[in-house]
């Protein structure tokens, strides 16, 4: 099946799992209330959640966005926006540094172990951290195979060199993706879904995660 909003064809495996990993990320919202336990095969983290298949030896690590009325200690995340260098990255500070406390957690839990291949998700800054936690886990493990996630902001000034599969959806009325305006790039592959051909007029309801599983769902099974 060929995407209409790109110009390569997409898999009917990559759009299943494209359409799995937006349901994840929207469940990382879902589980954020410490008294909406998830299901006992999904381990919570405070801002993730892990999914793992023992049987196949993979983990999926689900990073939640930003949910300011509830948390606004994420809106001092997502103003830090001081440059932090490493190892030949320029990050934005505020999610870098949410990316290192996880990685710090996810390690001492046992969660990275060697043998176990690893795919990464999160929408809005919780894709950002995902895709910087993708970079600090290859480099101490090796075993990241992708990073897909919905609705993210830039986070990176250096986007040469880096081995790792980054698939970004995009909404094309959200405006958050095009943030900061200024001086950060994307990386990786993008996914534009226009289901209503509805151009690229801003609109702040195109950012919320049941307004991309519905794109999603529409543009992926309309006919071409």
């Amino acid at each position: 099946m060929q995407h209409r909003c790109i110009e390569q064809a997409l898999s009917s495996e990559k759009i299943s799992k494209i359409t799995r990993m937006a349901y994840l990320s929207s469940n990382a919202y879902k589980y954020a209330d410490i008294n909406n336990l998830p299901p006992k095969a999904i381990k919570r983290y405070k801002r993730i959640l892990v999914y793992t298949k023992p049987e196949d030896k993979h983990h999926i690590i689900v990073v939640r966005g930003s949910m300011l009325l509830k948390r606004p200690q994420d809106l001092l995340m997502n103003i830090n926006m001081k440059n932090v260098l490493y190892n030949e990255y320029r990050f934005h500070k505020g999610f870098f540094d949410e990316a290192v406390k996880i990685k710090k957690e996810l390690t001492n839990k046992g969660v990275l172990e060697d043998g176990y291949t690893i795919d990464f998700t999160g929408h809005s800054s919780g894709g950002c951290i995902a895709c910087i936690l993708a970079m600090l886990t290859y480099e101490s493990t090796n075993q990241v195979n992708e990073v897909i996630t919905f609705g993210q902001p830039k986070f990176i000034k250096d986007v040469y060199g880096c081995p790792l599969n980054f698939t970004r959806v995009v909404n094309i009325a959200d405006p958050i993706p095009i943030l900061p305006i200024w001086d950060y790039k994307h990386i990786g592959q993008t996914i534009i879904l226009d289901v209503y051909n509805q151009g690229n007029l801003p609109k702040l309801s195109a950012h919320d995660m049941k307004s991309y599983i519905n794109n999603l769902v529409l543009d992926f099974m309309r006919p071409i």
